[in-house]
């Protein structure tokens, strides 16, 4: 076996159970993160069973990869069952053919940086990947707008496999998204985590930020202190806000607990900090998504594909 790229065969829940733990040990050993390894392990898992459970049999093939100076994993699934009749439905969250919750390829999804489906009578093949720290998207899911100003700092900016925009407002807030730009893969929460750890102990701050993904068409935000956030919804309808709480501080004060929904094309979020009202001293960032989920694409050659992955 070539080192670095392991192939078992699928027949079992036992089979899957031991796919799963090799994808965990394989991923660590391409210097994924404990907690990315598992996420790995986790997607391999809901796929693998996948296979046995609608085709019987099938086999997944992990491999050491490098792209974009970045090493990970990837994952191929493979089986020669009937197809999936209807893939659009089956990357639904909550439909399931089986009887099941049907979170499965949804969640795989959501879990890995890459994920592409290839499915037609001759069988399905699902290939995903997971890079150790993530990968930057190379196309985004919004048009954006920063504007900039005195009352605080905005930033718009790739993130995994979609978009990351924040607004800071408070003494050192030029500081705190210098430091959002150099951890352009982690999530808003850790985001907020780190620029409170940095915090002098009576210092405050204001925050927005926002994730959006490419892969699934979702917004992940939180806000906290004075800096105003909202999502507009069908013609200007104010139909969504992010959880508000107190300005981050280092005795624990402000939210971390962030929101998510599902987008819609032509959704807008606003964030903005100021001064005093003065509209000509607030900075701000304003994005329209392009798309929410991913979109219908025509059958090629007699097989139904959906595709997230970047191209090496």
């Amino acid at each position: 076996m070539t080192p670095g790229r392991t192939v078992r065969r699928l027949a079992t829940e036992a089979d899957v159970a031991s796919a799963a733990r090799d994808a965990r040990d394989l991923a660590l050993a391409c210097g994924l993160s404990g907690v990315e390894a598992q996420h790995v392990a986790t997607a391999v898992s809901e796929v693998a069973l996948n296979a046995i459970k609608y085709a019987r049999e099938g086999a997944v093939e992990l491999a050491r990869s490098e792209r974009a100076g970045r090493r990970g994993l990837t994952v191929t699934v493979r089986d020669s069952g009937p197809g999936i009749v209807d893939l659009e439905a089956a990357m639904r969250d909550g439909v399931s053919t089986g009887g099941t919750l049907g979170l499965g390829l949804p969640g795989a999804r959501r879990l890995m940086d890459d994920f592409t489906i290839e499915s037609g009578p001759a069988g399905t093949v699902i290939a995903m990947a997971r890079w150790a720290g993530g990968l930057l998207a190379t196309s985004l899911p919004a048009a954006y707008e920063v504007r900039e100003g005195t009352g605080g700092v905005a930033l718009a900016q790739p993130f995994r496999n979609g978009l990351l925009l924040g607004v800071a407002a408070g003494a050192r807030a030029d500081d705190v998204v210098r430091s959002w730009r150099a951890r352009a893969w982690q999530a808003p929460t850790q985001l907020a985590d780190a620029c409170r750890a940095a915090l002098d102990p009576a210092e405050r701050l204001g925050c927005a930020l926002a994730s959006v993904s490419a892969l699934d068409g979702r917004l992940t935000w939180l806000r906290a202190g004075e800096v105003g956030c909202v999502l507009l919804r069908d013609a200007g309808a104010v139909t969504l806000h992010p959880p508000a709480g107190p300005a981050l501080g280092r005795d624990g004060g402000g939210l971390l607990r962030a929101a998510t929904v599902d987008l819609r094309r032509d959704d807008v979020l606003v964030m903005a900090a100021g001064v005093g009202g003065d509209p000509d001293r607030e900075a701000s960032v304003r994005a329209r998504f392009a798309r929410g989920a991913l979109e219908p694409r025509r059958p090629v050659e007699g097989v139904e594909r959906r595709s997230t992955m970047e191209e090496p």
